[in-house]
């Protein structure tokens, strides 16, 4: 056969039913035939190896010496075996290299240059090997080293060779609880995920799901896959350490390669997870045993300190040191609980400070994580869910949980058989404590239960004392002195000994029983609410709250739901102040103040705070309502005098008006009067002397001496009506006859503007017994004002009716109308409004003050509505109708004739 009949159909099934991979490759390196195995071997499909040069198979690093190689063979070709030993590798078309060995057999046809490859994958026998070889090396080294570091830097160095991995984890299982602790990492670094990290143990062994074998799905820590998942870490396994029943330990790699591992690889795992476990298993007894130890010496030192010591603050300090070495926390507390006050009060902090969680700050026992906690009777430990749990029913313990304090761990403090308070020990990290943990919390809490108990006994004994120091101190205070300010600021220095507050505020109601002013404050400074500041009750929620009696106690929340309800923004934000503690002052069943002790810690404030701020309101309150009522009794004098001073000024100051008014009239008619008869005789134009210019300027004189006389009567009713010599002269009279009366008189005034005036009464006659002339004279200003400040060629409407025996005229137009500022001062005498069209009008700004009078007089009632740019209606109602005339007025009417509207009021109206 020649290199051109090569493959025939003979040689070609021939080499497809061989079992192993076969190419044949021609003198000129070009692969001339590869069989199906070849295909599966290389990756590559026939049409892509044929005619291909076979250096496409060979690494690039081996290529140079392969040509060099294959050369020398081409000159002697023969049947060679090239196996394990050349450590020859077979590149795949995705780059990847294939240990193999290849036999070498040329074709019978010498002449055809046809070289006939057998290639075999030795993979499995190479990882046999390095698997053999690394597990001598670990059993070697267990063998001849006692720290297990060593043999885990080996399995991270050596284990890549048999399977790729990008991190690699030892972690220990603890005693009695579902958790594991890292002890060993390696490869690709994960914040949050450390050496020490606790988190729950999964069941062992397990894969992550492959193509060819699906996971064993039991990781109850899905949030830790989460956590490696983000890292870019895709695939894993995880074997047992020690007794695979009752692992002790755990054996994890991690790949950022999906589907990276299967079950042999699992396998390959566990087999050097079993090579390693004596020397894991003598580590973590080591480890226990060291932590035995340390234990038995905290103990022992702890127990020396407390009887070393009567100073309970240093026992506290000395104790934190040692407890660390035991158990790792972020924060420590001791709560101690006084039930006879129902208290929770922390006494020793240490650690993360958090707001409202220092030394002092006190809860009521049923609303505190440390009330929960004493209802059972050893200590707990709690971790993530559990934690966020117990922060929803206790919202106090929700700013530690917002700090970042993930896990706890507390235990009684026993004495007498009876719980006297709480360690609390808190961690940043999420599953720090387990059993172990609490069980040595618990003999730390023991230790130092007698010492804690001895402490607080001493200080409520000192606490009363100086409880009661303080109220006889402040007692002695208040009445030293009776400069309010300076008791203030004594008492106030005082109280803060026995109530902590970062604001101090003394609240009065004033006088008049509808503010609250902030008499004294102390501390925090607020800008809306400063010494000497008042807020209405409406604004304010606080003497709400007291009106009862009652103190209020507020934390954060209920805070915020009052600044929500009000519309405004909490204190708590605006000032940092997150805790109120308010207590009224009453006075003989009267609420007369409050004080307010404001803190910037959450919940500051208890019940025993509530009881002593109300024993030092009792002590001030006395004085408080001393000086109230002292000053309200101040206040009323001299509201007295300044009203008696206002009164007798009004009434010589109107007495000076009116003898003024009175005098200025009288001097003023007499020239007028002569002004007046003589433009009537010059008007008379008797010589026919005078041009018709001469008698219209005479006409103007003469109307202007009319208008001045009327000015003079509005002066002399004002000055009477001041004076109260004003009176009426009562009649019966028909008012429908005034009023036509009025309206014939009113035309010429009317049709100067085009203006028109509309009556309305009703059919019937309308009988009266009042002052004629002065309800002639009221109709007539109040048409006055309608006409003048109406526009031209507009109506004005005039009723009349008779309502329960009272009669009802009303006067409206559609002028310019006036203002509400212009409405409430119309009444004002000489008042006129600012408007221009209003300037334009001549007036003195009496007509609507002597109507006002005139319906006074008649016991009558006056209302006005107007709009600006609208229109003004005057509406009044005078009682005295009589529905007839009587017989009286009948004889009368016999005797006399009935009286005129004067003449004077009619030719000139008065300006208002």
């Amino acid at each position: 056969m020649t290199a051109t009949d090569f493959p025939d159909t003979v040689a070609t099934q021939t080499l497809q039913a061989m079992s192993d991979a076969v190419i044949a490759v021609d003198a000129q390196g070009l692969i001339r035939f590869a069989n199906s195995n070849a295909e599966i071997l290389t990756g590559y499909s026939n049409h892509e190896l044929v005619r291909q040069g076979v250096d496409i198979l060979v690494p690039a690093s081996k290529r140079g010496a392969h040509s060099r190689e294959r050369t020398k063979y081409s000159a002697a070709p023969s049947r060679r075996e090239m196996g394990v030993r050349q450590a020859l590798e077979l590149r795949r078309k995705d780059g990847s290299l294939l240990p193999v060995v290849i036999s070498l057999a040329p074709l019978d046809d010498q002449e055809s240059g046809i070289v006939l490859s057998t290639v075999r994958d030795v993979s499995d026998l190479e990882r046999r090997s390095k698997e053999d070889l690394l597990l001598a090396e670990i059993g070697a080294l267990v063998s001849r080293e006692h720290q297990i570091d060593s043999v885990y830097d080996l399995l991270a160095k050596s284990l890549p060779d048999l399977i790729a991995f990008d991190r690699l984890v030892v972690s220990v299982k603890l005693p009695n609880i579902d958790l594991v602790e890292k002890v060993f990492a390696s490869g690709v670094e994960i914040p949050g995920n450390r050496v020490g990290k606790r988190e729950v143990a999964p069941i062992l062994p397990r894969v992550s799901p492959t193509s060819n074998s699906p996971a064993v799905e039991s990781n109850k820590n899905h949030k830790v896959d989460q956590l490696l998942a983000n890292a870019g870490l895709r695939s894993w396994v995880e074997v047992a350490l020690g007794d695979p029943a009752s692992p002790s330990g755990i054996l994890s790699l991690r790949s950022t390669t999906e589907f990276a591992y299967n079950d042999e690889d699992m396998f390959l795992l566990g087999r050097v997870a079993s090579r390693i476990s004596p020397a894991f298993e003598i580590a973590r007894l080591y480890a226990q045993a060291q932590n035995e130890a340390r234990e038995r010496t905290v103990l022992a030192e702890l127990s020396r300190i407390i009887t070393s010591t009567s100073d309970i603050q240093k026992v506290y300090d000395l104790a934190t040191e040692l407890v660390r070495e035991l158990i790792p926390f972020d924060r420590i507390v001791i709560t101690t609980i006084d039930r006879s006050r129902n208290l929770a009060t922390d006494r020793y902090v240490a650690g993360l400070q958090i707001p409202g969680g220092e030394v002092g700050a006190s809860l009521p026992l049923d609303q505190s994580l440390t009330g929960e906690l004493v209802k059972v009777p050893g200590p707990r430990f709690f971790s993530g869910n559990e934690a966020n749990e117990l922060a929803t029913l206790y919202p106090g313990d929700q700013d530690r949980i917002k700090a970042g304090l993930m896990s706890l761990v507390a235990a009684p403090l026993i004495w007498d058989d009876e719980a006297i308070g709480m360690l609390l020990l808190r961690s940043k990290h999420e599953n720090a404590y387990g059993e172990s943990d609490a069980a040595n919390a618990m003999k730390i809490a023991n230790q130092i239960s007698g010492a804690v108990a001895s402490a607080e006994s001493l200080a409520s004994t000192r606490k009363d004392s100086d409880e009661k120091a303080a109220l006889a101190e402040i007692s002695r205070i208040v009445s030293s002195s009776l400069v309010l300010k300076e008791v203030y600021e004594r008492f106030v220095a005082v109280a803060r000994r026995l109530i902590a507050a970062d604001r101090v505020v003394i609240s009065l109601i004033d006088l008049d029983g509808d503010t609250i002013i902030d008499e004294y404050v102390w501390g925090v400074e607020f800008p809306s609410h400063p010494e000497g500041g008042s807020v209405r009750f409406s604004e304010t929620s606080g003497p709400e709250m007291t009106f009862d009696g009652s103190t209020v106690i507020w934390g954060e929340e209920e805070i915020r739901a009052d600044a929500q309800k009000r519309g405004v923004t909490p204190i708590s934000d605006r000032a940092g102040l997150r805790s109120l503690l308010m207590v009224p002052f009453i006075w003989r069943d009267e609420l007369i103040g409050t004080i307010n002790f404001r803190s910037k810690s959450a919940d500051r404030y208890s019940p025993d705070s509530a009881r002593i701020a109300e024993q030092i309101a009792s002590q001030v309150v006395g004085v408080l309502a001393t000086s109230r009522a002292h000053a309200r009794s101040l206040a009323s004098e001299r509201a007295q005098m300044a009203s008696e001073a206002r009164e007798q000024e009004l009434e010589r100051v109107n007495d000076a008006r009116s003898a003024f008014l009175s005098t200025v009239s009288h001097e003023l008619r007499t020239p007028l009067t002569s002004i007046v008869a003589f433009g009537d005789v010059l008007s008379r134009n008797l010589d026919s002397n005078l041009t018709a210019r001469q008698l219209k300027q005479l006409e103007i004189i003469r109307r202007s001496a009319r208008r001045l006389d009327v000015l003079i009567n509005d002066l002399l009713d004002v000055s009477r009506l001041n004076a109260g010599s004003f009176s009426l002269t009562k009649q019966e009279f028909d008012v429908k006859l005034l009023i036509e009366e009025l309206r014939s008189a009113f035309s010429p005034i009317l049709e100067d503007k085009n203006q028109s005036l509309v009556v309305n009464f009703p059919p019937a006659d309308i009988w009266i017994d009042a002052d004629r002339d002065r309800i002639a004279q009221l109709i007539t200003n109040l048409l006055s004002n309608s006409s003048k400040y109406s526009y031209p060629a507009t109506e004005i409407m005039l009723k009349c009716s008779v309502v329960n025996d009272s009669l009802f005229l009303s006067v409206a137009d559609r002028g310019i109308g006036m203002s509400e500022e212009s409405q409430a001062a119309i009444y004002t005498p000489f008042f006129r409004s600012e408007d221009e069209y209003t300037q334009s009008e001549s007036g003195t700004g009496l007509g609507l003050v002597i109507v006002k009078s005139l319906v006074d007089l008649h016991d009558g009632t006056i209302s006005i509505r107007s709009e600006h740019g609208i229109g003004t209606t005057v509406e009044l109602f005078l009682p005295g109708c009589t529905g007839g005339p009587s017989e009286a007025y009948l004889k009368l009417l016999e005797e006399a004739s009935v009286k005129r509207v004067p003449r004077s009021r009619l030719d000139e109206l008065p300006s208002l």
